[in-house]
């Protein structure tokens, strides 16, 4: 059970997005500079729309991820191989 502590934040609630073009050129340059073909990028939103990226994950946990986005993921990892 979850702490009651009000700065406790029930992080497993998780939403795919489409970002906008300029966080999408920065996660893109942040996958250039630590060389990763995929990233899982965990980004908390406030109230007022103002995004954080909270961290990153160059090997992440599928079980978050629709299945649509299991799909792509193996089309990018099947060009990485082939």
């Amino acid at each position: 059970m979850p702490p009651t502590s009000p700065t406790f934040v029930d992080t497993t609630d998780y939403q795919a997005i489409t970002p906008e073009k300029a966080l999408v050129q920065q996660l893109q340059q942040l996958q250039k500079q630590i060389v990763a073909s995929i990233l899982a990028i965990d980004i908390l939103e406030e109230a007022n729309g103002k995004l954080y990226i909270v961290e990153y994950n160059d090997i992440p946990r599928l079980s978050g991820f629709s299945d649509e986005l299991k799909y792509e993921l193996v089309e990018v990892l099947r060009k990485e191989v082939l």
